[in-house]
């Protein structure tokens, strides 16, 4: 009886796990990401505004940023939850990505009044400490994770939504890139408590029509996409494709030699000469294979000739030996 009831305490402890689930009393978007560090201590420019685009601010020559195949010299923050690649644009009634007509990315598009602190680094240290901490965060599915940048974009919002004393999760935008061309995006939320309130949407644009929206793909406050698919491997992955390239160069290399070398062996023969020598060799062959028979006469007479010699031979040394023993007996006589 007592393991009958453990049974079903068990069981009616899960039903309860479940209703509240179902109620929402334990909500799955509680979990948050832990963000890099922000503020004028860690070198952002800031503005707090409601409906802003933050200055402009220049991008280091190298290496380039490119977004959806383009570079990128400067970018434009707004207070509306959007770092933009194209023009300053601080519109909060846009009810599509795409309206923007622009590449972007929208962190948590919405109507709000924020603090937005902004920086770049370019420091390789920097760079990458600040990037271990991002992307240990993400799954191992998720290809960003394996992304080796040489330079980041850091933008962070905290503010409320616009009219109302609700106040936002504290979020964050990271735009990595390298060398290579590869260019990353990661959001990260300190809390997604609150990611459907005021209707705000996350995404990001390569173009001014091509849009994606993420707001469905965040799990436990972060999520990393590929704004520039040239450079989507980590370096392990890039050194690997590289000895592939090489491999196939060295082995276009050899063909080539080798197609040279053939080349040159086969090239001083004439056309006639190799003619002749191909009738010559038809004739040989059709020549030994016609005359087989007499071939096989012909060895068995010399075989036969042979035999009859060495036997005269024998024939003349008997004699000799007999004539050696019969003459001195002869004159004794």
């Amino acid at each position: 009886m007592s393991s009958c009831s453990s049974f079903m305490s068990l069981f009616q402890l899960s039903l309860m796990l479940e209703l509240l689930l179902a109620l929402g009393g334990v909500s799955l978007c509680s979990a948050s990401a832990t963000l890099l560090s922000y503020g004028s201590g860690s070198g952002d420019s800031s503005c707090t505004a409601d409906d802003r685009v933050c200055s402009t601010i220049s991008l280091p020559s190298s290496p380039t940023l490119y977004v959806g195949g383009q570079n990128v010299s400067q970018f434009y923050v707004s207070t509306n939850g959007l770092i933009e690649f194209d023009s300053a644009d601080a519109s909060y009634t846009v009810g599509s990505l795409t309206s923007f007509n622009q590449r972007l990315v929208a962190t948590y598009y919405a109507d709000l009044v924020t603090t937005v602190n902004q920086r770049v680094v370019n420091d390789s240290a920097t760079v990458a400490s600040s990037w271990t901490a991002v992307a240990s965060q993400l799954p191992t599915t998720n290809a960003v994770k394996y992304f080796t940048p040489s330079a980041l974009i850091v933008a962070t919002w905290n503010g409320t939504f616009f009219g109302t004393t609700t106040v936002i999760p504290i979020f964050q935008t990271i735009v990595a890139w390298n060398s290579q061309g590869g260019t990353v995006g990661v959001h990260l939320f300190a809390s997604l408590d609150t990611l459907s309130s005021d209707t705000p949407f996350n995404g990001y644009c390569t173009s001014s029509s091509t849009c994606v929206s993420t707001a469905s793909q965040i799990a436990n406050g972060i999520f990393g996409f590929f704004l520039n698919s040239v450079a989507r491997t980590s370096t392990k992955s890039a050194t690997k494709s590289q000895s592939r390239s090489l491999s196939t160069s060295e082995s276009i290399s050899r063909s080539r030699s080798l197609s040279t070398t053939n080349s040159v062996s086969v090239t001083p023969s004439p056309p006639e000469l190799s003619t002749s020598r191909t009738a010559s060799h038809s004739a040989t062959a059709s020549l030994s294979q016609t005359a087989s028979p007499t071939a096989s006469i012909t060895s068995s007479a010399s075989q036969y000739e042979l035999r009859m010699l060495i036997a005269a031979w024998c024939v003349i040394v008997v004699a000799a030996v007999l004539n050696l023993l019969v003459g001195p007996a002869e004159e004794t006589a």
